[in-house]
């Protein structure tokens, strides 16, 4: 068999299935079945049905095609491995659900696509959290390709590396981008640094730049409705608020909820004397933010309790002991009222 032509040297072989590991395609085959390159595939060849064991193993046989270097294998099948190669996690979970995949692979997938929407809504704390249960709950995941097709060290050192130049307010262009080479690196994060990097141009007055910079996050990621705002605010600081007004929509049809857009759609209306609609845009972003920082809070509360070390148990203790308190302030002062 003219296996090692076209695979690497690391083939594992079983009594009952051949396992091969073809960089990142996975097959298992029955034994006495063959894999074979083909221009454009990889042919598995099944042993005879003559074979009683070889055809009750022949109902378990999978192939997941994962691999760049034959992509037309798969073309038409929803592929969530492909996706997930790809480091688009979101998508990577819809067509693993519109595939049945399995219960313990769709929770790491959605682990992994929370991390993405995370970043992108620059909630770096959360994202963190996520990433980190997807690390924990990974030994229970039965599907290779979660562990083969995800590099966990390269992303988690793209959001640290977000989070910490968030924290440092930089000043510096250049040095920006290089602390930010970790998350330019990983397709996760790479339209945030853009974006960051685009933020901090805007903030100097180099709105070329900005807009090179806001663009960038764009081609990676043309969904990140940030970018899409922060574009709308260059245009709005030009004078052009029609154009602004097209930007902050956009970014509201891919996140109704982002405050940001509303408040600054609100202000694009007011220049275009639309004072109906300008209210109302400003109500909604309003409410908005006032249900973000609300939240921001909690995750702000619950990061500080986390990394004095308190056990899960603890936290739920403290919180029963909390609102007991409240339950007798309130008591003591209905009381005192009477």
């Amino acid at each position: 068999m003219e296996l090692m032509e076209c695979l690497p040297p690391r083939v594992e072989w079983t009594n009952a299935l051949s396992f091969v590991n073809i960089g990142l395609a996975h097959f298992s085959v029955p034994a006495g079945g063959a894999v074979s390159c083909l221009p454009s595939a990889i042919s598995v060849s099944l042993p005879s049905r003559e074979n009683p064991a070889a055809d009750s193993a022949r109902s378990a046989i999978w192939v997941s095609w994962v691999a760049a270097p034959y992509p037309e294998f798969m073309e038409n099948d929803v592929n969530w491995q492909m996706s997930l190669r790809e480091a688009r996690f979101t998508e990577a979970a819809a067509r693993a659900r519109l595939a049945g995949a399995a219960p313990d692979a769709m929770a790491a997938l959605e682990d992994l696509a929370e991390v993405e929407r995370m970043v992108k809504a620059k909630r770096y704390g959360p994202a963190r959290r996520a990433l980190k249960r997807y690390q924990d709950n990974l030994d229970g995941v039965s599907d290779l390709s979660l562990r083969a097709l995800v590099n966990v060290d390269a992303l988690e050192h793209g959001v640290v590396a977000l989070e910490e130049t968030e924290r440092a307010r930089l000043h510096e262009s250049a040095v920006l981008r290089e602390r930010l080479a970790p998350a330019l690196a990983h397709p996760v994060t790479r339209a945030e640094a853009h974006n960051a990097l685009g933020v901090l141009q805007a903030l100097q007055n180099d709105a070329q730049a900005a807009r090179a910079a806001f663009d960038d996050a764009l081609e990676a990621d043309p969904r990140h409705y940030r970018a899409l705002t922060n574009i709308g605010n260059l245009l709005l600081e030009e004078g052009d608020p029609v154009a602004a007004e097209g930007y902050y929509r956009r970014a509201l049809e891919l996140n109704a909820e982002y405050a940001g857009a509303h408040h600054n759609l609100a202000v694009a209306l007011r220049r275009q004397r639309k004072i109906a609609a300008s209210v109302r845009s400003l109500k909604t972003g309003q409410r908005l933010m006032a249900r973000q920082s609300n939240r921001d809070g909690r995750e702000e509360a619950r990061e500080r309790f986390g990394r004095l070390g308190a056990p899960e148990s603890t936290r739920k203790l403290v919180r029963w002991v909390l609102i007991a308190m409240a339950v007798l302030i309130v008591f003591y002062l209905l009381r005192g009222g009477a």
